[in-house]
């Protein structure tokens, strides 16, 4: 549902909660419940972009949960040694060469290296970064 229907259903309800103490307003009453109505909108328009917000970054964590599956699969399928939690966007992986390290900007630590996934990581990308690691194995 658009946010303006979201409104409009908000600002019905709001009415028929207010519906008996609005019809016993005098002028200077009704500028207290403007304020009240006005308020009451700002919170929810608040809580509505909030749910926006919270839609988007639960898709964008799903793709990256679905990409790192992906990369994980093709890392086994070149016997890369790797590491991963199901449920993260991270995978721990031996060290490759410095010129793959370097290229990719991968985080080391030791003889390990850590990937984080992330929503604009395309395919073609974790394609390229799996294709330089097994080239580097040959």
């Amino acid at each position: 549902m658009k946010k303006e229907e979201e409104i409009k259903k908000f600002h019905k309800s709001w009415m028929l909660k207010h519906k008996g103490m609005i019809k016993e307003l005098d002028s200077k009453s009704l500028e207290k419940y403007q304020d009240k109505w006005e308020a009451d909108l700002k919170e929810f328009e608040e809580k509505y972009d909030n749910k926006e917000k919270l839609e988007k970054i639960k898709i964008a964590a799903q793709l990256s949960i679905e990409r790192k599956a992906e990369r994980d699969k093709k890392l086994k399928e070149i016997n890369w040694p790797a590491w991963a939690n199901e449920n993260y966007n991270t995978v721990v992986l031996k060290r490759p060469d410095d010129q793959i390290v370097n290229k990719w900007q991968l985080a080391v630590q030791g003889d390990l290296v850590h990937i984080l996934v992330m929503p604009h990581a395309d395919k073609k990308r974790i394609n390229g970064l799996i294709h330089e690691l097994q080239a580097s194995k040959k």
